[in-house]
C-alpha cells in the first residue's frame, strides 16, 4: 500500500495516513502519524489488515491525529519512507 505525505496546517510534510479505528461495534475513520520514535500505537485497520495496538494520541496546534510507533505498527509492517517523492509504502509482514 502506498500513501502520500500530508501537509500540516503550517505547511510541513508529515507521514500521516488514513486508517479506521474500532472498539467493539464503534468504528471511525481517522488519521495517524507514522513515528519511528514513538513506542506506542493505536488499534487500527490499514487497508484490509486489522490488528489491535495500544492507544496514543496527540493534539498539537490545532492538528489532531493518532500516533503509530515501534510497538505493534512497525512489528506488523515493513515501512519505507520516501521523502523525496512524498510517499510512504507499507508491506504487511507475513
Amino acid at each position: 500500500m502506498k500513501f502520500k505525505y500530508k501537509k500540516s496546517l503550517f505547511g510541513a510534510l508529515r507521514p500521516i495516513i488514513p486508517v479506521r479505528i474500532s472498539s467493539g461495534s464503534v468504528v471511525a475513520d481517522y488519521e495517524v502519524l507514522i513515528d519511528s520514535g514513538a513506542d506506542i500505537s493505536i488499534a487500527i485497520h490499514v487497508g484490509k489488515i486489522s490488528f489491535d495496538l495500544k492507544v496514543g494520541f496527540v493534539f498539537n496546534t490545532g492538528e489532531f491525529y493518532g500516533i503509530v510507533g515501534q510497538k505493534g505498527f512497525f512489528e506488523a509492517f515493513k515501512i519505507a519512507f520516501d521523502r523525496k517523492n512524498q510517499e510512504i509504502a507499507l508491506t504487511a509482514h507475513a
